[in-house]
């Protein structure tokens, strides 16, 4: 493909236009097409060709800050390097809210998507890994969430994975009088359908209606879990005490070792059950000491100094267990040899001690790290980058 040559298989728009060496067998195209058709809904085509002109245009204040000609004239010969020339679009964003002096270290969600992560992690081994049923035989040894129920392949487990019947599956659910969790096992990016189950004289109730295993089974499908409540520390409680606020800590493999390339605290806000940006939540930048940075910033890319519904200040918070929850994520990136990026979801207990919620693969949200953070992959970009377009380029 030469440069200034849209790709038909690509809409237009902010995607960047690829140059391909003309011999590099088309295999390869219908290859990095199947990477992308893998991914999930959010991160297709179709969505990722409009998301940023809506971002640009919905932002409060107007649209985003023009870059000097001499941030351009930077950004532009860095990634021609690679062959690549840019809409700047995603670059004009993320220097609107954290402006930095090495701006064409900034990763292009689009490029992100469609060439980055799938060079790095086998998109198509994803599901099974990200499978929170699976959990348990994946990371046996890390602090989880407790669970009661697992529904797999349309079949129930206890959480030791011995197989019960629709009236032992019952029984397991309803009792002890609790608050519970139930939310998809598979596909359930960005916090979708996690919802809080009560359970009251032996019944379950959700948002208040009685329901049965038989309308979970009609809401969540084949396969879902169960799980305990998580108690989580008091000092992440004081931001937003109804939701789980929980770490999003992104882990990258090198030729030389595994490490955490960023991290931001997730918060839900307004009484929201859930912490993820996707819905409403935010999220705040952490320091490799472990200290949030001065603002927290939305999807809309607005920022804010202290949470909107508790009015706590995030400037000099240090996280609690920070240390511990670094290290488990880095940890536990080493037993996925499949996977160089993964971005892992740890909550901290009330006993200061980090419990693995989730881990993520495929269609990783970087807007909310280079938000807050900077560039994605920092001192180590020009190491990433030469890998993903050599190796994208035959």
């Amino acid at each position: 493909m030469r440069v200034g040559r849209a790709n038909p298989m690509i809409p237009p728009g902010p995607f960047a236009i690829l140059r391909r060496d003309p011999q590099t067998p088309s295999a390869q195209l219908k290859a990095r097409i199947k990477w992308l058709l893998g991914l999930p809904p959010y991160s297709q085509l179709s969505v990722l060709s409009r998301k940023i002109r809506n971002l640009e245009t919905i932002r409060p204040l107007g649209a985003t800050r023009p870059l000097t000609s001499e941030q351009q004239h930077t950004i532009e010969g860095y990634w021609r390097r690679f062959g690549i020339r840019l809409n700047l679009s995603w670059h004009r964003l993320y220097m609107s809210v954290h402006p930095d002096t090495r701006a064409q270290w900034y990763i292009p969600e689009d490029l992100y998507y469609t060439y980055i992560e799938p060079t790095l992690n086998r998109i198509d081994l994803a599901p099974a890994y990200e499978d929170k049923n699976a959990y348990d035989y994946l990371f046996p040894d890390a602090l989880r969430p407790v669970n009661v129920l697992r529904r797999i392949h349309g079949r129930y487990y206890d959480k030791s994975y011995r197989e019960v019947n629709i009236t032992e599956a019952d029984a397991l659910l309803t009792r002890d009088e609790r608050c519970l969790f139930v939310k998809p096992s598979l596909n359930g990016w960005g916090g979708r359908d996690v919802r809080r189950l009560v359970v009251d004289r032996a019944t379950v109730q959700l948002d208040g209606t009685r329901v049965t295993l038989s309308q979970l089974e009609a809401r969540y499908g084949l396969d879902f879990v169960i799980q305990h409540e998580i108690v989580q520390h008091p000092m992440l409680a004081a931001f937003h005490k109804q939701s789980v606020n929980t770490l999003r800590i992104y882990t990258l493999r090198t030729p030389d070792v595994v490490s955490v390339a960023s991290a931001v605290l997730r918060m839900g806000v307004n009484g929201a059950a859930v912490d993820n940006q996707t819905i409403g939540g935010l999220s705040c930048g952490v320091t490799s000491e472990g200290v949030l940075c001065s603002y927290a910033i939305d999807k809309l890319f607005r920022t804010f100094t202290a949470h909107p519904t508790s009015g706590k200040l995030f400037a000099d918070f240090q996280v609690p267990a920070w240390s511990e929850a670094s290290r488990l994520a880095s940890e536990l990136h080493q037993r996925l040899p499949y996977f160089d990026t993964a971005s892992w979801d740890i909550a901290v207990t009330d006993q200061a001690v980090p419990m693995l919620v989730e881990v993520n693969l495929a269609g990783q949200g970087i807007n909310l790290l280079q938000g807050n953070n900077g560039p994605l992959f920092g001192e180590r970009t020009n190491e990433v980058l030469r890998r993903v377009f050599c190796e994208a380029c035959g």
